[in-house]
């Protein structure tokens, strides 16, 4: 009876000793199948409705579309900063005056006269100087810059001597309180800073003594001693720098008080400077707009200065300059046309005229041709010929109703400018909504439509162009007898 459940537990741990070993394995194959991807998990569909395991990729549709989004997200967040920096500029601008203003005018003059560059002069034998000074070198800038070192150095040197001279008559266990200290380092810089006084560097001025300016000179003079006393070897910008630079700053705190004593002591009377825009912000912000404007044009500068060193370059920029000039006086002469012509039909016709309104804008004047050498006009090509039949009557108007000789012969010399060129322009444009019958229809057969939409010229005839015509030929008939 004992051996049989013996022998049982032992045939039955036997039986189970397979099973149990089994029993312990199937675990560790349900946790290596733990491992594999389950596609009950799966995210991606099959065929028949259910999760594909397999990798794919997006269509093409799909991908375009995605690049869309993305593409119109960063759209959207570079506008909404640009919009931001714009508002917040907006905000935060200071109104400085403008360029044109009389401050604007004698702050820039001041400065020109302090760095030797030459007002602009429209006479063609100028030979002054009118490029603007090289920026301070490393040794210039290394100079200035150990002089405020080298002199808190010595103010310091002297402190501690003073220090040390005041506990040399005190007991060998004295020890001074902070105020005692603080007194004594105190009064021992002062004493250096009165006996070791600041000494003017040498200074190079680039005042030009022959030049029209309309400051006295000693004005100059005096702010290159203010500049010299401050360690600056010379008066000139870090070009390649910004205005808030240390070296930059100095200077032009040191232009704007020492022009601000020359205002005060009727300096600068020549330039009638309005009261209310002489102030500090006005000032530091008009020197500021002038730094950044010369900044563009002392980069064109170095690379001229590169390109004259061949004589290609050297041609290349003189062609430069002479072209600049043409360009300069035919904008003054196209100014001074404009003007004298709008006189004749305010005289004529009223300033409220539409005769005034029709010639008020300057694209109706031609310009002349830069590329010929001897002068001649640009047609334009889309102006009616009832329109240049008029134009052509104002000028006459323009020096026939001169009774100086003087003034008869240069208001001649402005209109006739020489003939018209043979080839007229066809890239200018009449202004936008001018009145259609003035335009030449030729001209409008031969535009594209999507121009002439945006032109949105004007149907209404507002100017009768034949009664105005009619008007300066009676004119012009009628000065002859009004003169006998």
């Amino acid at each position: 009876m004992s051996a049989a459940p013996v022998t049982t537990q032992g045939s039955s741990s036997t039986a189970q000793g397979p099973g149990a070993e089994s029993s312990n394995k199937r675990p560790r194959r349900n946790d290596d199948e733990g491992d594999q991807p389950n596609d009950e998990n799966d995210l991606s569909y099959s065929d028949d409705g259910g999760y594909d395991s397999s990798d794919g990729e997006l269509t093409l549709e799909e991908s375009m579309k995605r690049q869309r989004k993305k593409a119109g997200l960063r759209m959207e967040t570079s506008e909404g900063r640009r919009r931001d920096a714009m508002l917040a500029d907006i905000a935060n601008a200071h109104d400085t005056p403008k360029a044109a203003s009389q401050i604007s005018q004698a702050i820039y003059e001041y400065t020109r006269m302090l760095m030797g560059i030459s007002r602009k002069s429209r006479m063609s034998n100028n030979d002054h100087d009118s490029t603007l000074p090289p920026p301070p070198s490393d040794d210039e800038m290394k100079a200035w810059v150990n002089r405020q070192e080298d002199r808190e150095e010595v103010i310091r040197k002297a402190m501690e001597r003073g220090m040390r001279k005041y506990l040399a008559k005190k007991p060998d266990n004295f020890k001074p309180n902070r105020t005692q200290i603080r007194t004594v380092e105190k009064d021992a810089a002062d004493r250096a800073r009165l006996t070791i006084k600041l000494k003017p560097v040498k200074f190079t001025s680039r005042l030009d003594h022959k030049s029209s300016c309309r400051y006295a000179h000693n004005w100059g003079t005096k702010c290159e001693g203010a500049l010299a006393l401050a360690g600056f070897p010379r008066c000139t910008f870090d070009w390649e720098a910004g205005y808030d630079s240390p070296w930059n700053s100095s200077v032009s705190a040191i232009i704007i008080s020492q022009w601000v004593k020359c205002f005060d002591a009727k300096g600068a009377r020549a330039f009638a400077i309005v009261g209310s825009d002489n102030t500090d912000l006005n000032r530091d912000e008009v020197l500021r707009r002038w730094f950044k404007n010369k900044k563009g044009d002392y980069r064109k500068q170095t690379r001229n200065e590169i390109l004259i060193r061949t004589s290609q370059g050297r041609a290349k920029v003189e062609a430069d300059k002479a072209y600049s000039k043409k360009v300069i006086s035919r904008r003054r002469g196209k100014a001074k046309i404009h003007k004298a012509r709008l006189s004749v039909v305010k005289e004529l016709f009223g300033e409220q005229s539409a005769e005034y309104g029709m010639l008020n804008p300057r694209e109706v004047h031609s310009e002349d041709e830069l590329s010929s050498a001897a002068p001649s006009k640009v047609r334009l090509g889309w102006r009616s010929a009832e329109l240049d039949t008029f134009i052509s009557l104002v000028d006459q108007c323009v020096w026939g109703r001169e009774t100086d000789a003087a003034l008869r012969r240069s208001a001649r010399h402005l209109i006739e400018r020489g003939p018209y060129s043979t080839t007229p322009d066809v890239d200018l444009f009449p202004p936008k909504k001018y009145q259609r019958s003035l335009v030449s229809p030729t001209w409008i057969s031969s535009m594209q439509g999507v121009a002439l939409t945006h032109l949105e010229l004007n149907t209404t005839n507002v100017v009768d162009i034949r009664r105005a015509i009619m008007k300066l030929t009676k004119e012009l008939a009628s000065t002859p007898s009004t003169s006998q």
